[in-house]
């Protein structure tokens, strides 16, 4: 007896099948469709190293970075020995890694220029102030040692 499974309204026999539909749903607006066609498969079979390599994939297109660094890691598991999945593996941390160093990097910069905006702000300030009142202080000091004299 052989199985069947129903992906996207298709009835297809054998997961190598469902999974031969990922390659005809890598066009851009089909990317999720792949993404849960591998998912589909593998709910019927956990083991199914295809199914996450193709998965990792099509989750990296959608920029899932993080999710697609999960699936080929735990292909990679898997199948330890695999040449093709350790490269994807190495491909999609190296991405996601980039991508968390540009993100820490905007914050970074995000921070140091509302730091330069606030002294900014105080220079001007002070700017203000003193234009506003050019005397020195000293005069107040003179009035009170004045009244210590008496």
């Amino acid at each position: 007896m052989q199985n069947v499974w129903i992906v996207n309204g298709k009835a297809l026999d054998g997961l190598s099948n469902a999974l031969s539909t990922f390659m005809r749903a890598m066009k851009p607006r089909k990317l999720q469709e792949a993404e849960d066609d591998c998912t589909e498969a593998l709910n019927l079979d956990d083991r199914y190293i295809k199914a996450y390599s193709r998965r990792s994939t099509a989750r990296k297109e959608l920029g899932k970075l993080k999710e697609s660094l999960d699936d080929a890691e735990f292909a990679s598991r898997l199948e330890c020995n695999n040449q093709e999945v350790k490269k994807q593996y190495a491909e999609v941390k190296s991405l996601y890694e980039k991508e968390i160093l540009k993100k820490a990097s905007g914050a970074l910069k995000g921070s140091m220029q509302g730091v330069q905006k606030a002294g900014k702000q105080r220079v001007e300030m002070t700017e203000h102030v003193q234009a506003i009142n050019p005397e020195p202080r000293p005069r107040i000091a003179g009035i009170q040692e004045d009244r210590t004299k008496v």
